[in-house]
């Protein structure tokens, strides 16, 4: 519990900084490292050889960058946000045929997931904080998926019975689901009304994000049975790999990034 404190606290320090420059090049290089580990921890999980796992870092490492309007230019960020969406979709579904299945010979698909999930979805996180379809709101994907997390713990440790997930993980309640979904409707409460924003618009988006974080825990949590290992990496000691970090992160990306494209079009 001290190794977890202790590194939670100075990973808390070091994302300060970042916040305070998220408009500069700072946020972009900090996302496109984040990427590239998450990319080798899942290309490690799927036991890809050493070759492919360097090709998925560069990918980790480009598309954050071509997410970025500033650098990359609106044609090319507009691509990556479109080319996004179904790569999620791909990806998801794969992942979740990996678990059920156990297939024995879908390396490629599986591998495309491995690179494209990750690194797709923080790519988003770049690419919403310069397009802002609403202020700050690429800050709520982790605000969300911590909120989240944390309040599922409460609540599950104060009114868990019923398993969420016993298979996959066996610690999460359906009470502790829901004590966390509520948290984070709270949050986006509060950021509408810091932003002026419409509180009916993010009552539904806390709603959809905070479920979608506690599916992107449970999809990344699928995909490490499926390969029988306990965490992705030991980057963070005492929580994991990037991946086991930001799992929640990912999904909410890609699922706010569904909804705005969706909402653009009615």
């Amino acid at each position: 519990m001290k190794t977890r404190v202790t590194t939670a606290i100075i990973a808390l320090i070091l994302f300060i900084p970042v916040l305070i420059l998220h408009d500069t090049i700072v946020l972009t290089i900090v996302i496109s490292l984040l990427s590239a580990v998450a990319v080798y921890e899942m290309t490690t999980c799927i036991e890809a050889p050493k070759s492919l796992k360097m090709i998925g870092v560069i990918i980790g490492l480009a598309l954050p960058v071509a997410a970025d309007i500033d650098i990359a230019g609106d044609y090319v960020a507009a691509l990556f946000r479109h080319t996004a969406l179904p790569a999620a979709v791909f990806s998801v579904a794969i992942i979740l045929m990996t678990y059920s299945f156990r297939p024995k010979r879908m390396f490629l698909p599986i591998y495309i997931a491995a690179v494209l999930y990750p690194s797709a979805g923080l790519g988003l996180v770049v690419f919403y904080e310069r397009y802002e379809v609403y202020p700050l709101v690429f800050l709520m994907f982790f605000i969300t998926s911590w909120v989240t997390d944390s309040f599922a713990l409460f609540s599950g440790k104060l009114f868990g019975k019923k398993k969420l997930s016993p298979t996959i993980s066996p610690k999460k309640t359906v009470e502790g689901a829901i004590g966390g979904t509520v948290a984070a409707v709270v949050a986006f409460i509060i950021y509408a009304l810091i932003v002026e924003e419409s509180i009916l618009i993010c009552v539904f988006l806390g709603l959809l994000l905070s479920v979608a974080a506690q599916c992107g825990d449970l999809l990344a949590s699928a995909l490490k049975r499926a390969y029988e290992i306990k965490d992705y990496s030991k980057v963070f000691p005492g929580h994991g790999g990037v991946m086991d970090r930001f799992d929640s992160v990912l999904l909410v990306a890609h699922v706010f990034n569904a909804f705005a494209i969706i909402y653009s079009l009615i």
